[in-house]
């Protein structure tokens, strides 16, 4: 029978026969032998306890990982207006008519969570606010470091406000106060082509694709002076406006 002996063993030698518990073990020492008892493992005690050391070691890693992402979280969360328990408090109604009252108070645009804020705040009447965590509004993506919105974030806040549509196919749509919330680009066989999303004051969501490049940057204010509506679709639960032959004013 093979016989392995743990690290704190080594240096140590036999002293009779070998058994599992208490072995006892001999090293030379300058005044005679000194001697000590030690535990002895078989081969397939080995095994375990290297595949023990082996997964607690694995462990130690993944708790390290845990803890890093969670610093990188929560270093997120406070630069993104979250507060310190990862809540932030979402404005619900017409923000573009108080921006001002809510940039003075703090709060940011986020083109998923729209006007938010870390604490709440003193809202007209007409106004609601309610609390997301971030984990209700995104996941933690560790390969890009980065923070990635949840689909159900917009159901969320729809539940408060219900968004309509804009008009009917065909209707044409004049001096629309609205927030650019979101601008991607993809190539297409017209070449590079734009989608931008605004939000107007009434909540209602206009989708404009075209290869025309725009200057508003997300989260800044804008006037469409006149968009025709092409299109009336559902996306993820929110209502879409598709509008085409757009005129906006900075």
């Amino acid at each position: 029978m093979q016989i392995f002996m743990g690290k704190e063993a080594e240096g140590w030698m036999p002293a009779g026969a070998i058994f599992n518990e208490n072995c006892r073990f001999y090293k030379p020492m300058r005044r005679g032998n000194e001697t000590k008892s030690f535990r002895v493992y078989t081969e397939i005690e080995k095994r375990a306890y290297e595949d023990a050391q082996k997964l607690s070691q694995e462990n130690k890693f993944l708790e390290f990982q845990d803890k890093e992402t969670n610093e990188l979280i929560d270093n997120w969360c406070l630069n993104n207006g979250f507060n310190g328990k990862r809540i932030t408090y979402c404005i619900i109604g017409n923000t573009y008519a108080i921006k001002e009252k809510l940039k003075d108070a703090g709060c940011r645009f986020h083109s998923t969570l729209g006007w938010h804020c870390a604490e709440t705040i003193s809202l007209p009447a007409n106004y609601n606010i309610i609390p997301i965590t971030f984990d209700e509004a995104f996941v933690w993506d560790n390969n890009f470091g980065n923070a990635l919105p949840r689909e159900s974030v917009a159901r969320l806040k729809d539940a408060v406000l219900p968004v309509e549509y804009a008009g009917m196919i065909g209707d044409t749509i004049t001096e629309k106060n609205c927030t650019l919330v979101s601008k991607t680009s993809y190539m297409s066989k017209f070449g590079l082509t734009y989608t931008y999303v605004f939000v107007t004051e009434e909540k209602e969501v206009l989708v404009w694709q075209t290869t025309v490049a725009i200057s508003v940057k997300e989260g800044e204010d804008c006037i469409v002076k006149r968009a025709k509506i092409k299109d009336l679709q559902t996306y993820n639960g929110e209502k879409r406006t598709i509008v085409k032959n757009l005129q906006i004013k900075i």
